[in-house]
């Protein structure tokens, strides 16, 4: 064989290792495990749900103190259709910027009209709990709400971190 065939032989060779190197290394620093997000697991792993029975008893909270689900569904509804017609406006071509800013103050009307909705539910069932009951379920918000907002932030500072 000539030396010139050789040659290209050995570069398409090493490209092809390069590759598969650069796969593997990808994979290990970038690779997400599958299953939910670490601030939503539990830290004790014996206290992590086991599905949504098990979730029962932290949903039925609310109810007890007349929280209705079933209340606030027609409002999650209606944002969830107003916010759907509000990307497609974003997506149709040609773009109507008028269309698309109509369709983002109805979907932050229908947002605004949900949360005032669910926090005063909330004040509500605040008032007919006991201390302890609102220290518990209030707390576990705030817990989750924090643990949230820590990981997001270590997402957003350390973009290439290590996920194993």
């Amino acid at each position: 064989m000539k030396r010139r065939w050789l040659i290209v032989l050995l570069l398409i060779s090493l490209a092809f290792n390069l590759a598969v190197i650069s796969m593997f290394f990808i994979h290990v620093c970038c690779h997400r495990p599958f299953g939910p997000p670490p601030f939503m697991m539990s830290r004790d792993r014996q206290e992590q749900p086991e599905g949504p029975q098990s979730m029962d008893k932290h949903r039925g909270m609310p109810e007890k103190y007349g929280f209705n689900r079933e209340q606030m569904k027609p409002l999650r509804d209606d944002f969830n259709k107003l916010r759907l017609e509000f990307i497609q406006t974003l997506a149709a071509d040609p773009f109507d910027q008028k269309a698309a800013e109509a369709a983002l103050e109805k979907s932050l009307q229908s947002h605004r009209t949900m949360d005032s909705q669910i926090g005063s539910s909330m004040i509500q069932m605040r008032l007919k709990m006991t201390p302890a009951d609102a220290k518990e379920f209030f707390g576990k918000q705030v817990d989750r709400i924090k643990e949230q907002t820590e990981h997001e932030q270590a997402e957003h500072n350390q973009p290439f971190k290590r996920r194993f």
